[in-house]
């Protein structure tokens, strides 16, 4: 921390709070910069009339303080709790994990900017070309205004009713999307992605990862609306241990509830162990480092909401859903 800097830290709410109470504060401003007081005084109106060589010029000025707040890269970076190594970079350049970011987007899903803070990931989709136009309006274009540029179009939109400037994240959703193997009736090749939606009905996908669906017993599962929930270990150091559902010495389930009626129960997606295929669930393909990822990511998705909506698309899914049979066969899938 630099010397001049003083290591407290408040929230801009509580610092608006003592701002209004008219109490001073020196310290951090979380996400905004570094607040201080700069000290003056005001001269005696009449001064010339008092018999200095009796008091100094002081006993007659008024000191008073103005609280200020200093919100250049520097400060915004350390009010972040960055350590000072980071400043060395460009901020942009310093954002390599993704985790901790407000991440806003433009209306066709490229990433604009990205903006160091604590916890999960926040997305903000914009109208780039009203992004741009408002930003460039600052003589410094640092993250500081980049957030300053978004409470400007949520304003733009509060007081004239346009409601495509900006749009805030909704809902995470799954989408597994794919197509039957030709000649194979049972086990199709899908792709799982993390799909994020807007309040504005537009979506975009954070991530995908590949797999297959069935490939034993009834097959694929039936295309339409289901529940992605209930995360549970199914490793080899974990006391509900399942082969089919570990591969490179991960192992994990997800259970995928059918919204509708069928025959089928105890669906999962997990990922792909033993033989390739599954007796009816979501497999996932890849090696450790993908596994790790999409188990990470749907965990945290998870504490987020309660259940993730789930659609399955498989194109020629012959859709069995086997009704009548009662027994599952004994497979090493």
């Amino acid at each position: 921390m630099l010397g001049r800097y003083k290591d407290v830290y408040i929230n801009k709410e509580d610092f608006d709070a003592l701002v209004g109470l008219g109490i001073p504060y020196e310290g951090f401003v979380i996400g905004v910069g570094y607040a201080y007081l700069l000290y003056d005084v005001l001269e005696p109106v009449q001064f010339e009339h008092i018999n200095s060589s009796v008091l100094s010029y002081n006993n007659f000025c008024v000191q008073f303080a103005t609280q200020c707040i200093d919100n250049s890269r520097e400060a915004f970076t350390l009010s972040l709790g960055m350590c000072q190594q980071d400043l060395i970079s460009p901020i942009e350049q310093v954002l390599g994990s993704d985790e901790g970011y407000l991440i806003i987007i433009s209306q066709c899903g490229e990433v604009l900017r990205k903006i160091k803070k604590e916890g999960k990931n926040i997305y903000i989709k914009v109208n780039r070309q009203a992004f741009d136009a408002i930003i460039s309006k600052f003589s410094d274009t640092s993250d500081y205004y980049a957030l300053l540029t978004l409470g400007a179009l949520r304003n733009k939109e509060r007081h004239t009713g346009y409601q495509t400037l900006i749009a805030e994240p909704q809902t995470y959703a799954i989408k597994i999307t794919g197509e039957m193997r030709e000649g194979n009736s049972l086990l199709g090749d899908v792709t799982i992605a993390f799909v994020l939606n807007f309040d504005d009905g537009s979506s975009i996908v954070l991530d995908s990862f590949k797999g297959v669906a069935g490939g034993y017993g009834n097959g694929a599962p039936e295309n339409g609306d289901y529940v992605t929930s209930n995360y549970a270990d199914r490793g080899p150091l974990s006391n509900w241990y399942n082969r089919g559902m570990t591969h490179d010495e991960i192992g994990f389930s997800f259970n995928l509830d059918p919204q509708f009626k069928t025959n089928r129960s105890l669906l999962r997606i997990h990922p792909d162990g033993n033989n390739e295929g599954t007796l009816g669930c979501i497999g996932l393909s890849g090696d450790k480092n993908d596994l790790i990822r999409f188990r990470d990511k749907l965990r945290g998705y998870l504490k987020l909401q309660k259940g993730i909506p789930t659609k399955i698309y498989i194109m020629n899914n012959p859709n069995n859903a086997n009704w009548g049979r009662k027994k599952t066969p004994n497979i090493n899938e």
